[in-house]
């Protein structure tokens, strides 16, 4: 598994460009974000929040409202879907897809697009950020926002 600052290398190296990542370091950032702290430390980086990355890496416990709180880095946020996808390509596992599924429901839910987050989640409902982020589309919570950028047009 990889420490905090191993993942902050391999996903901002692969927000720059998805192919740059060897499909060995997928299989490690896959492994490393089904361990919720460092789940979360990932959606801190792709979110434009690397000061919170090391912080929720060492949690026990994170707590839900933090990835509430916006506004994300509409240009990191950019730069991370094609990581995504690629990631999501990639997942061998129900677990994994599952954890990417949620990141990316997330995006969309930070897009304003809470029906698109809950259609990814339905398909993989095996995650905690999952089920976490379903509850909280369907209580009506707003997600955090994405600043906008000239030519943004948010996860696909």
């Amino acid at each position: 598994m990889l420490d905090v600052d191993d993942l902050i290398t391999l996903l901002q190296r692969g927000m720059r460009d998805a192919a740059q990542l060897s499909d060995g370091e997928l299989a490690a950032v896959l492994h490393t974000l089904r361990r919720p702290a460092m789940r979360d430390a990932a959606i801190a980086i792709i979110s434009g929040h690397l000061e919170d990355a090391a912080p929720l890496s060492r949690s026990l416990a994170p707590a839900s409202a933090w990835f509430t709180r916006g506004p994300l880095d509409a240009d990191a946020v950019r730069r991370a879907v094609p990581l995504l996808h690629r990631l999501a390509a990639e997942a061998t596992t129900p677990g994994a897809a599952a954890t990417v599924a949620a990141v990316l429901a997330y995006l969309d839910w930070a897009h304003d697009r809470p029906l698109r987050a809950a259609a990814r989640l339905n398909q993989h409902a095996d995650d905690p950020l999952g089920a976490l982020l379903q509850r909280m589309i369907a209580a009506g919570v707003r997600g955090p926002r994405v600043t906008a950028t000239s030519g943004g047009r948010g996860p696909r």
